[in-house]
């Protein structure tokens, strides 16, 4: 336990000092006289300095290493990585541009393409080149191929599930930044993945409830494939901490849920044969005017317009204090205090794009929506996944010499496990129609086992 205590409060202090810009850490070692503090100052400005630099990083740091020894952050620093030296002069793109995933794809890619301008304007001619390529119709294998012909010493991409999989038995001869998850369990060594995982958010919310104390669950899930996932995963990671799964909804995405929700709260006499809804325990249903007192949280797998229909009728049939979890799912990221009043009192977890409200932040989110208002719309969260995978072009490197401190992308700390990129994710709670972050969570980085 001590060892996981120190660790958070290394990353704790790490993430200040990530926040900082390069003179503030500047002035702070200059009047710093405690050596483990002048370790901290010292190993952030080289941090800084060195942004895209690897090999002079790789220096300052061994030297870093070796005048603190005995510094709590000095095991959290690796041994150095693979690619140290190479200097990334062209990034191939491999997203789909056409076909089903097109409107998640442009939206990495204008992403990607805002972090790359932005890089542009402050370094000039020293930003790389970027070459982007269509998945959508040529083999996968093959354009990786044509990627690295054709100059790219850094891929990001592909997005789709199953070319990340085909990518992942392919001979990779450059850093690869994946942006969705292989299913295979071994990744090749020059293979990264880095994508919203919703499993991962549903494993950290049956975590949270269950630190909470709650321990006998009904979970509400809209019948969809994303539903369907996010409320098997939440059921076996509840199920697999000792939880209880009271009962499990299926809500259809277009009838009104007012009937399924009353069977199972047992709030009235109902007919549940013809209902969707699989009875997992309890086949008896004991009818009083109180809901049942077996339950003691809610989990809700839905995008806000179902979920909006749910959190009122339950209030409505007794069960309004009960408090209610979800995935970002939930949120489409975008404040709207009209259309989200219906959510108060959810507690969901997200990236800290979504989340968070600082003016940098605010100036980039409302450049993207100006520029591309009904694409943003939709795919919030995917324009700050492709900002964070153009960054993490340039700072892969440092990132692996720091994998548990994390760096300081765009969109919040990401750490790295087992060539898994991860967010820190945060919590959140809607109150009066307005996701607010709530401090008391977001504390630590929820991993998954």
């Amino acid at each position: 336990h001590s060892n996981q205590q120190q660790l958070q409060n290394a990353q704790a202090i790490w993430q200040q000092l990530e926040s900082l810009t390069c003179k503030q850490v500047g002035l702070a070692l200059s009047s710093s006289r405690l050596p483990t503090l002048k370790g901290w100052f010292k190993l952030a400005l080289i941090r800084k300095q060195h942004i895209y630099a690897n090999s002079d990083f790789a220096t300052a740091l061994t030297e870093w290493r070796r005048d603190y020894p005995d510094h709590p952050a000095n095991h959290l620093v690796t041994r150095d990585s693979k690619h140290a030296d190479t200097t990334v002069h062209q990034i191939g793109v491999l997203l789909p541009l056409h076909g089903p995933l097109a409107g998640a794809g442009q939206a990495i890619e204008n992403g990607i393409l805002t972090a790359y301008f932005s890089e542009q304007k402050s370094r000039g001619k020293r930003a790389p080149k970027i070459k982007v390529y269509d998945t959508t119709e040529t083999d996968v294998s093959h354009l990786y191929d044509q990627a690295i012909h054709e100059g790219a010493d850094f891929v990001i991409g592909p997005f789709d599930k199953q070319d990340v999989t085909t990518l992942s038995h392919h001979h990779l001869r450059a850093p690869t930044l994946a942006l969705n998850y292989s299913m295979t369990n071994h990744l090749p060594k020059q293979l990264y993945e880095f994508g919203l995982s919703p499993e991962f958010e549903a494993t950290a919310v049956a975590e949270q409830a269950a630190k909470a104390g709650h321990s006998h669950a009904i979970i509400f899930a809209v019948d969809t494939p994303t539903g369907n996932r996010i409320g098997e995963t939440i059921a076996s990671h509840w199920q697999a901490m000792g939880g209880v799964i009271e009962a499990k909804v299926y809500l259809d995405e277009k009838i009104h849920q007012t009937d399924a929700i009353e069977t199972t709260l047992n709030a009235k006499l109902s007919d549940i044969r013809g209902s969707r809804i699989q009875k997992l325990v309890n086949q008896k249903i004991n009818v009083t005017g109180r809901r049942r007192q077996d339950i003691d949280v809610v989990f809700v797998a839905a995008p806000p317009q179902q979920a909006k229909q749910i959190q009122p009728r339950l209030k409505f049939h007794y069960a309004g204090n009960l408090p209610v979890y979800a995935t970002s799912w939930i949120y489409t990221g975008i404040p709207d205090p009209k259309q989200q009043r219906d959510l108060n009192g959810v507690i969901f977890c997200d990236i800290p794009w979504a989340l968070e409200d600082n003016a940098n932040l605010r100036q980039v989110r409302n450049h993207l929506q100006s520029t591309w208002p009904t694409s943003y719309q939709q795919y919030a969260r995917l324009y700050a996944l492709g900002i964070d995978a153009y960054v993490l072009s340039r700072q892969l490197y440092q990132l692996e010499r720091l994998p548990t401190l994390g760096i300081q992308a765009k969109t919040g700390m990401l750490t790295l496990q087992d060539q898994q990129l991860r967010y820190r994710l945060r919590w959140g709670r809607f109150d009066d129609g307005i996701a607010n972050i709530i401090a008391s969570l977001t504390e630590r980085d929820i991993q998954t086992a």
